[in-house]
């Protein structure tokens, strides 16, 4: 990746999160006020919201759309039983094909095949049918997707902390916690690792299916709210720094 397109990904996180994370009276932020955000020019700031806005699709649209299609595989079960994704042929009724088409219409589907195939996410046979790997789309290089998702990641914390620090009704305050204990050894973390993947994977599939389930209808007239849960593993050395002391130059005999 050039400099050029981390420069512009970079801008266009900026300004997607100050105009609507940081409006005032819940309004969407005007373009002065996420200049002064950002520290872009006015002008900037009207050029990448049009470059979001746009029928091109932006960087954020490939994660979610690739997402959407495994989550799909996952749960709709015209595409597998009881949240078991089945092998889907090609072609036909409950197909990889008919997958793609409900679920990534607007996206040719030899793009979406090779990028879940790029990351591991699904496994394609020769004769074109296809077994879903993974629930979740993630990006393996520091490629575009992953440095948005990055973003977006580090968003939705700090948007948690803000919220429970600033709100002073507890009722109202989101949840969050961790569970840390710094005296394990590095057989410890690999063991962590492994039964963190497990269990973790498996809670966060049960919240992609509450959230399923309680979403809106596609004609509801409330408005639709971003709602979900995190979740991520913790590692620091905690081990304490010497300091390492300069050796002295040794002063030549005279």
């Amino acid at each position: 990746m050039s400099v050029k397109d981390f420069n512009e990904i970079t801008k266009q996180v900026y300004v997607r999160v100050a105009s609507s994370e940081y409006g005032i009276r819940n309004r969407p932020t005007n373009a002065t006020r996420v200049a002064i955000l950002t520290g872009l020019s006015r002008r900037e700031v009207a050029r990448v919201r049009d470059s979001l806005e746009s029928d091109t699709p932006g960087f954020s649209d490939e994660s979610t759309i690739l997402g959407r299609v495994l989550s799909g595989w996952h749960q709709d079960d015209a595409f597998g039983t009881n949240g078991v994704p089945d092998r889907l042929p090609a072609d036909g009724s409950g197909s990889i094909s008919a997958l793609l088409e409900r679920y990534a219409p607007d996206v040719p589907p030899t793009a979406v095949l090779k990028e879940l195939s790029r990351v591991g996410a699904i496994e394609v046979g020769k004769d074109g049918s296809a077994r879903a790997l993974m629930r979740y789309y993630m990006p393996l290089e520091l490629d575009a997707a992953s440095i948005e998702r990055y973003g977006s990641v580090l968003n939705d914390l700090a948007s948690t902390i803000n919220h429970n620090v600033l709100e002073t009704e507890v009722r109202k305050r989101r949840f969050e916690g961790r569970a840390v204990n710094p005296r394990l050894s590095n057989a410890g973390l690999d063991a962590f690792r492994d039964w963190l993947e497990e269990r973790g994977q498996s809670f966060l599939e049960e919240v992609d299916a509450w959230l399923t389930t309680h979403e809106l209808e596609h004609d509801a007239t409330e408005p639709a709210l971003r709602i979900g849960a995190g979740l991520y593993l913790i590692a620091n050395d905690t081990s304490p720094r010497i300091p390492k002391v300069p050796k002295v130059p040794k002063v030549p005999k005279v």
